[in-house]
């Protein structure tokens, strides 16, 4: 119980740390000027709708975890989302790797191929609402995007 604190600690203290450093480099004119521009009611809209995003994202997972015959718990598949997402700030793409690693540290290899098989689907899946979105946008845009072509 001790070294669970002791390690939670260290980890927070490293995570302050780095904190730290980065609004360092912020110069203390530039923070005013941050400061001034934003609203409680703004941060909370974001906060909101970055909760909406990663719970959506979570269940879209889950869904295809359950399709794989690999259902998951939401705690579990949470911490394992963010757990990828903070991988992800070190080594692109390593977060999606990390995520079934996560889920699966002593299974066998079929099942991870599972897993490895829904990140998959999920970018494929991706890639192309995100296509959608574009055509959308081309399409309904055309007139504005003359102007810069």
């Amino acid at each position: 119980m001790v070294w669970k604190i002791i390690r939670y600690f260290f980890f927070l203290s490293i995570g302050l740390l780095l904190f730290y450093g980065t609004l360092q480099s912020i110069s203390t004119h530039d923070w005013k000027t941050m400061r001034s521009l934003w609203t409680w009611q703004s941060l909370g809209v974001v906060s909101f709708c970055t909760l909406l995003s990663h719970t959506a994202r979570l269940q879209r997972w889950r869904l295809l975890l359950a399709a794989a015959d690999a259902p998951t718990g939401f705690n579990r598949a949470t911490q394992a989302l963010f757990m990828g997402y903070a991988v992800n700030l070190v080594v692109p793409r390593l977060g999606e790797l990390t995520r079934c690693w996560a889920l699966n540290p002593t299974r066998d290899t079929p099942y991870t191929t599972r897993l490895l098989g829904t990140v998959v689907v999920e970018r494929i899946t991706d890639i192309g609402v995100l296509f959608v979105l574009l055509c959308i946008t081309w399409f309904t845009q055309w007139q504005t995007m003359q102007l810069w072509l």
